[in-house]
């Protein structure tokens, strides 16, 4: 077994070298790199097993090489190490697979623990892997079945190149096909599996497609068996005639069902080499798609000859809502929730691209939320709230409409905002009180305004939250913020006047003041410093 140690501090990785006897975990080969792009290479050329990501690489994040481990496919388990104040991006990494974490300095002991836990991860999911490879060797002799899992694979990356090799040699009607199309849906954006009445409309239409084309030659309808939710078509050979099974098969599902269900295409017919392009084309030509056509939504979307470009996120906006939650007033949650989906849908026209968008950012948020308080808060439960689906976001009459789509997030936000006051209720309010104060570092301080947030006297407000955290509220927020700027100055080559009024200080002079007051240097003195 190998094992990858990534750190822009070289001491920490030979005191991890140093401190875990890997001999007696199997492992026989330590790779180490300093910064993401030597992690990266090393990644793909020796597949290591286990992994240790810092959260901060350089200026990087320990998140972009956990998203590369995941877009790659690679095996590797990963452990992160992070410094106390970076628990939001140890989050993040354990949303994405990270099996464990450790503070630094590092102990031997959870280090071991971790390693040991990494070990065991990797060796049972190679045990289920070969138990799911022994189960494919036995199923193989069904030719049919064999040709649709290798269809299937044929969208994956890492399968796709010796799917294609195979299909060639078992399948004729494949072997001699110069062109393809692909087709794509979303089903999230259909009612879910509690719709009993539309799960059996959709799989009868789908597996009468399926059949269709398969007992055809012309291609095959697949749900992907990594996710149920991606529903795919591949046409070969005659794709004139498989357009034409396809599009007479989606219109029969529209009335039947009531609602606009479509499929996005690849542009033009492609190689069937080039399967894994028009796949992504036929992706990005559904959710391109603008939504509310009134009726006229064509049954197969191609890409537009422009795209509408979706806004990036803005942190200030999740902030707010956030902030919003722990003060559990309506009113506010409301607003934020407003101000968010503003931000949200600021392309015009609204498509399905950014209504999964809003989905999948909303329910990462939730997610996030969901383990800080489980995190800060004993006893704290998020409740059964449902899904923020993309069909969700729809109204009755499958129309979006902003206004439902607010009242939806309203609702979840809502429960968890009483969730979460039911637990500061009982002797918590001055840990929400700190936790909202890391929320809103960078934004102006008033103690009488947070008295007045809080429903309390300003001077039992100062009095009590001294005797939580034994400093005062100024003297805490001075401590977040330094924190935040000696991220910053590590890990950027912003301004030091940029950095002061990005953490919330107007005047330069005080936060270098304020800098000195808490680490003993300037700001200047400090980025420089090993």
């Amino acid at each position: 077994m190998k094992v990858l140690i990534v750190d822009d501090e070289p001491h920490l990785i030979h005191a991890i070298k140093a401190l875990v006897p890997w001999q007696e975990y199997d492992i026989d080969k330590v790779l180490s790199a300093t910064t993401a792009a030597e992690a990266r290479e090393l990644l793909s050329r020796e597949q290591p097993q286990l992994a240790f990501f810092d959260i901060m690489i350089g200026d990087e994040r320990g998140t972009d090489l956990m998203n590369y481990v995941v877009e790659q496919k690679i095996s590797s388990k990963v452990i992160a190490i992070s410094g106390y104040s970076d628990f939001e991006y140890v989050r993040s990494m354990l949303v994405l697979g990270c099996v464990d974490y450790l503070l630094k300095p590092l102990e031997r002991t959870a280090l071991l623990a971790a390693v040991e836990k990494a070990v065991n991860t990797w060796k049972e999911d190679r045990r289920k892997n070969d138990d799911a490879r022994s189960l494919l060797h036995q199923i193989n002799y069904l030719s049919s079945e064999r040709r649709h899992t290798l269809l299937s694979q044929l969208l994956s990356p890492a399968a796709s190149q010796a799917a294609y090799q195979e299909l060639s040699s078992l399948s004729d009607s494949f072997s001699k096909a110069d062109t393809c199309l692909i087709f794509y849906s979303d089903l999230t954006f259909y009612p879910s599996e509690e719709d009993a009445a539309f799960q059996r409309s959709f799989t009868a239409f789908f597996d009468m497609m399926k059949t269709d084309l398969e007992s055809r030659g012309l291609g095959a309808a697949i749900l992907r068996h990594w996710n149920p939710h991606d529903a795919a078509v591949i046409l070969y050979g005659r794709t004139d005639r498989g357009l034409n099974s396809v599009q007479t098969a989606v219109s029969h599902f529209r009335r039947q069902s009531g609602y606009p269900f479509h499929f996005g295409c690849c542009s033009g017919s492609n190689r069937p080499e080039d399967i894994l392009s028009a796949y992504d084309s036929a992706r990005r030509a559904f959710y391109s798609m603008e939504v509310n056509q009134n009726g006229r939504t064509p049954l197969i979307a191609v890409l537009p000859g422009f795209f509408h470009t979706i806004p990036p996120a803005d942190d200030r906006n999740e902030a707010q809502l956030l902030s919003s939650i722990m003060l559990n007033e309506e009113m506010a949650i409301t607003a934020s929730v407003q101000q968010w989906l503003s931000g949200m849908l600021l392309s015009a026209p609204v498509t399905y691209g950014a209504i999964k968008r809003i989905s999948t950012d909303f329910e990462t948020m939730y997610s996030h939320w969901c383990g800080y308080f489980t995190e800060r808060y004993p006893g704290f439960t998020p409740g059964n709230a449902s899904a923020l689906t993309p069909c969700s976001l729809f109204d009755g009459s499958y129309h979006f409409q902003a206004e439902h789509a607010a009242s939806r997030c309203r609702e979840i936000l809502m429960e968890l905002a009483a969730n979460l006051h039911d637990v500061c209720r009982s002797g918590d309010v001055f840990r929400q009180i700190g936790s909202y104060l890391e929320i809103n570092y960078n934004q102006p301080f008033d103690q009488t305004e947070y008295a007045e947030l809080f429903h309390m006297n300003k001077d039992y407000l100062c009095r009590k939250f001294k005797e939580a955290y034994g400093v005062s509220m100024v003297t805490r927020l001075n401590e977040i913020r330094i924190g935040h700027a000696k991220k910053l100055l590590r890990s950027s080559s912003a301004k030091i006047t940029d950095i002061a009024i990005q953490i919330g200080y107007n005047d330069e002079k005080y936060f270098i003041r304020t800098f000195k007051k808490c680490t003993g240097m300037t700001p200047n003195e400090y980025r420089h410093s090993k």
